[in-house]
């Protein structure tokens, strides 16, 4: 199972989260839904817990048609031990992170995305940019494994769907996450 916790800047968790965090676990507890104060010191951030089965089909249902960025971490560069995947919200919003870091993830529509960090405090002006990366188009398209120990997908390239023989209908991506380190 796969813990997933998504994180919203709005009281009530119905709109499309900031910031979706997932990781592999044993046992997954579920929420019911729950939304909840973040527990971040002096910030307005909430939070939701689901389990999920699949992080690509869970990314691409949560963002539906807002554009994301989806990133699977790997506890190696090879990309072989999974460690969980992080989704930010890639509208050129200022998403505020556990209650100190600021980014703006933006997709372009040649088919990069931007990633811009800023620190600290819960700003995104340029004068506090720490860091600005540009993910080519060609980290999606081919979900190949770089930047030490990363896979990009988007709405454009959330994984390789696959067909049910028989039926014809799509059953899940079929991109999985190589073996886990010890889950919890």
């Amino acid at each position: 199972m796969i813990h997933s916790t998504m994180f919203y800047s709005t009281s009530d968790c119905k709109r499309t989260p900031d910031v979706l965090y997932m990781t592999p676990h044993v046992v997954c507890l579920e929420d019911d839904g729950l939304c909840e104060d973040a527990g971040f010191d002096n910030q307005t951030e909430y939070k939701a817990v689901d389990c999920v089965s699949d992080q690509y089909t869970h990314a691409a249902e949560i963002f539906g048609e807002v554009p994301y960025v989806l990133t699977d971490v790997f506890n190696d560069s090879n990309c072989e031990r999974y460690k969980g995947s992080l989704a930010h919200r890639a509208d050129g919003d200022c998403l505020v992170l556990g209650g100190q870091t600021s980014e703006i993830v933006v997709m372009h529509t040649n088919g990069s995305a931007t990633l811009k960090t800023f620190m600290p405090g819960r700003g995104c002006d340029n004068q506090d940019l720490v860091s600005e990366v540009l993910i080519d188009v060609n980290y999606f398209e081919n979900s190949f494994c770089g930047m030490g120990g990363f896979v990009f997908y988007n709405n454009a390239y959330p994984g390789k769907l696959t067909r049910s023989r028989s039926s014809g209908s799509s059953s899940g991506f079929s991109r999985q996450a190589p073996s886990t380190d010890a889950a919890q």
